[in-house]
């Protein structure tokens, strides 16, 4: 299963990287927050965050690594649409 979380972290990357593409374009710059989702997975494996819980059949990894992301993208549009 860590292997899975790896993997789809790396899916994540790929979109993230595509976002950053994008807010470059439009705002001339780099995003100001950091949006990296394999780092984060690394981060709580070795913190040994469990990648699969049996009872809940989820994810406490990929559920806290979107969360994060979605609210770091929700403060950057909410900046962006102040300016």
């Amino acid at each position: 299963m860590k292997n899975v979380c790896k993997h789809m972290a790396n899916l994540i990357e790929i979109e993230i990287k595509k976002f950053t593409v994008v807010y470059q374009i439009v705002k001339e710059g780099e995003p100001p927050v950091e949006l990296d989702a394999e780092i984060f997975v690394k981060k709580m494996l070795e913190r040994g965050v469990r990648p699969y819980d049996a009872k809940t059949r989820s994810s406490p990894i990929l559920h806290q690594v979107v969360s994060s992301l979605l609210g770091k993208m929700e403060e950057l549009f909410a900046e962006t649409l102040k300016n």
